[in-house]
């Protein structure tokens, strides 16, 4: 009898333990709040992610690239991204094509970490005249970065607004 007692206490702790499992939300596929890494020219990037279970949205990014024109490196940009786009599956993606900035990227979310693959282009003045008389399409190149959360910050969602600015000019 002793032995079917403890027989029947395991799977009692067994059977908890696994509804536990199931009834806990497995490691969520994303969360509201901003994650954060650096890429691998050194920049920081931050996405930022709100909204509730079911619901989420990214609703901002903020990144810096080294950019080339013709394969000559033109300077550090910084790119900010105002948004609201709908994470789905646990992925997004996001594209912006504009006058003053075109950006691609798609992000995979798992438990604490986004994944982000990105690519983004600014038109940039070239030359030596001043003014200058030619430009170009400045290209980042494409960056695979693995953000994870670092806090419960959030922004609004709101319209689609960008903003791309040299950070440093290459001489």
């Amino acid at each position: 009898m002793k032995m079917l007692t403890t027989d029947v206490r395991s799977l009692t702790a067994r059977g908890l333990a696994t509804a536990i499992l199931l009834t806990a939300p497995a490691a969520m596929a994303q969360q509201a709040g901003t994650y954060t890494g650096t890429n691998s020219e050194g920049y920081s990037l931050e996405v930022v992610v709100n909204g509730t279970q079911g619901n989420y949205a990214i609703t901002g990014i903020s990144d810096g690239a080294n950019m080339y024109c013709k394969a000559a490196e033109v300077g550090g940009w910084g790119l900010g991204i105002g948004t609201d786009d709908p994470i789905t599956g646990n992925k997004a993606t996001l594209n912006i094509n504009d006058t003053t900035v075109y950006y691609e990227g798609s992000f995979k979310f798992s438990g604490d970490k986004v994944v982000v693959k990105q690519l983004f282009e600014v038109p940039v003045l070239t030359g030596t005249k001043t003014p200058p008389k030619t430009a170009c399409a400045a290209t980042s190149s494409n960056q695979t970065t693995t953000l994870t959360l670092s806090g419960a910050e959030t922004r609004a969602p709101g319209p689609t607004i960008f903003h791309a600015a040299p950070i440093n000019i290459a001489r």
